[in-house]
């Protein structure tokens, strides 16, 4: 997520996200019961990684990012 985020010019968003999680707050709620566990498989979240940073440097502009992921999905 790093990679993503520097590549689309959030660095600053990154930074604190490591700095969180390495003072263990972005970690689960010990004990705590969620509706739904996603599993993410990295190497398919790579390769949607990469398509979304070429898409947002064909449109960075967030309306126009929005109308082309619609007109995808």
């Amino acid at each position: 997520m790093r990679t993503y985020l520097n590549a689309t010019g959030r660095a600053p968003v990154a930074r604190a996200a490591y700095k969180a999680a390495s003072m263990g707050f972005l970690n689960a709620d010990e004990g705590a019961e969620y509706d739904e566990v996603i599993e993410i498989v990295r190497s398919s979240f790579i390769q949607r990684t990469r398509y979304l940073i070429r898409i947002y440097r064909i449109c960075p502009n967030l309306n126009q990012l929005s109308t082309v992921l619609s007109l995808l999905i």
